[in-house]
């Protein structure tokens, strides 16, 4: 993991992603637009180094890493 630390608001979008079920909902949630989450969560990914989530039309899950 190249970052010392990890973004806040990357693990906020994910931990919202995960309780609710869909970027659409996360995004509600957080008072943010889906483009953001969707961009929060590939940043967060970029930054781990891997997926962290499956992603099928509108239904996401973890990844074993995620």
């Amino acid at each position: 993991m190249p970052a010392e630390y990890l973004d806040t608001k990357q693990l906020e979008a994910f931990i919202a992603v995960m309780s609710i079920g869909s970027m659409t909902g996360a995004a509600k949630a957080l008072g943010k637009s889906q483009p953001v989450i969707t961009r929060l969560i590939q940043d967060l990914e970029h930054d781990l180094g891997f997926s962290v989530l499956h992603r099928n039309g509108p239904r996401i899950a973890p990844t074993e890493q995620g």
